[in-house]
């Protein structure tokens, strides 16, 4: 199949990053957002030279053991606050996601068509955008998109295996103090593992050995083997039911918000796609077998949790349109073509009617969009602080990270945002 012209495939490509950004350009709704606990981490790190252990934003449990496995991504974070403001913040965050996206688009478009990639974006942007907003997972998002295309690299033989043995280690010292999904990058691992025996490109050895180093780099964090066996634990004691652990029937039963059904209609062309491709091309089957666990693992994640749509979207948009490419290759000519003009019509159809879309999660402009704290975030702190109230205060669960960033340490906040961190009881 005849590849777009390069001058095509750059407006793409650069379009593609342009609606992300403007996508994810919306601002901040603080109040109930974990963002000040995140800030106010960054915070007592420069002060003190080490994160926090324990509970000390709680008047209710002070002492509590808490594992503080995003650390790193308050640093980062209060680093950018300090310098650029709530603004600089905004502005980051939407780069750090273009970024993002533009690696997972990357390996679709020279993988397949660059049509079928960019109709696959404009499908996957809304599920990526399904939670806009500045959390540590921004890094995780970033470091999956990393992996992958290194991963991809060396699956297709660009990069040799010796150089992921230097920079994969590397990155997941990185990632285990930046945020909980760090398990992901192990996952990454033995996927391309199965991939790698299964095609008999290198010895078991090697990816046994940089599985080694990557386990090895998990215990590199404040919290040692606890913090490296947190994804395990931290449900043990979590007595809050939380929105974004829920799964996908229950939020759609309960909301009927129209991003579930969007993820279910995508999930069922993830399968068509999967079976398309296992009866065309049944013998060759095993040469996309990390595709097609990467999409299976990662959709039963979102299934589940309703937090894992925006990763299974990334992993949807690099992957289904290379196994529907490699389909279409087997097809006449003309059906091909036909094909290829199919992609580029809904492309533009979906543009056209995401772009008039008024203010829904499918719209490019929301009413929210730009940059800094949404309007009035910061006033109802104001007002505590100006007619000098005293606590203790006795607040719900959403607002502790507001109220942490705004009043600590003169009130100290009777829960926050961590179920983790305050005891069942």
């Amino acid at each position: 199949m005849i590849q777009a012209k390069p001058l095509v495939r750059f407006f793409l490509a650069a379009l593609a990053v342009i609606l992300t950004f403007v996508v994810f350009a919306q601002k901040i709704v603080f109040v109930n957002a974990d963002l000040g606990r995140h800030l106010e981490n960054g915070k007592l790190f420069f002060q003190n030279f080490r994160p926090l252990s324990t509970n000390q934003y709680s008047y209710t449990e002070p002492d509590f053991r808490v594992i503080n496995h995003h650390w790193g991504s308050g640093v980062l974070l209060y680093l950018i606050y300090k310098l650029m403001g709530f603004k600089g913040l905004s502005v980051f965050y939407c780069l750090v996601t273009s970024i993002t996206v533009f690696l997972f688009y990357r390996i679709a478009e020279k993988r397949s068509h660059t049509y079928l990639a960019f109709l696959f974006f404009l499908i996957c942007l809304p599920l990526a955008a399904a939670r806009v907003e500045i959390r540590p997972e921004l890094f995780s998002m970033l470091l999956l998109g990393i992996y992958v295309y290194l991963f991809d690299r060396y699956k297709a033989g660009r990069l040799a295996f010796g150089k992921l043995l230097i920079v994969i280690p590397l990155l997941q010292l990185l990632w285990v103090n930046l945020h909980l999904f760090f398990s992901m990058g192990l996952l990454l691992i033995a996927i391309y593992w199965i991939q790698d025996m299964i095609l008999k490109k290198t010895s078991a050895k090697n990816f046994g050995l940089l599985m080694g180093l990557a386990l090895v780099a998990c215990l590199v964090n404040p919290a040692g083997l606890d913090g490296a066996l947190v994804p395990l634990t931290i449900f043990h004691n979590y007595a809050y039911r939380i929105a974004e652990n829920q799964s996908v029937v229950f939020m759609q039963h309960r909301f009927g918000d129209a991003v579930y059904l969007h993820f279910e209609f995508v999930t069922l062309i993830v399968l068509f796609i999967a079976f398309y491709l296992g009866y065309k091309r049944r013998p060759d089957l095993k040469k996309y077998c990390s595709e097609l666990l990467c999409l299976l693992v990662f959709c039963i994640l979102a299934f589940r949790a309703i937090r894992g749509i925006p990763v299974a979207a990334y992993f949807i948009l690099a992957f289904c349109p290379v196994l529907l490419f490699d389909g279409i290759k087997l097809l006449q000519p003309v059906t091909q073509r036909k094909m290829r003009l199919a992609a580029l019509i809904c492309s533009a159809f979906l543009f056209l009617a995401s772009a008039a879309s008024p203010d829904t999660y499918l719209s490019f402009q929301k009413q929210n969009s730009g940059f800094g704290l949404y309007p009035r975030m910061e006033n109802s702190s104001r007002f505590f602080k100006s007619l000098q109230l005293e606590g203790p205060v006795f607040n719900n669960y959403d607002i502790g990270g507001y109220l942490i960033l705004a009043l600590f340490p003169r009130e100290r906040v009777f829960v926050d945002n961590r179920p983790e961190a305050y005891s069942t009881d």
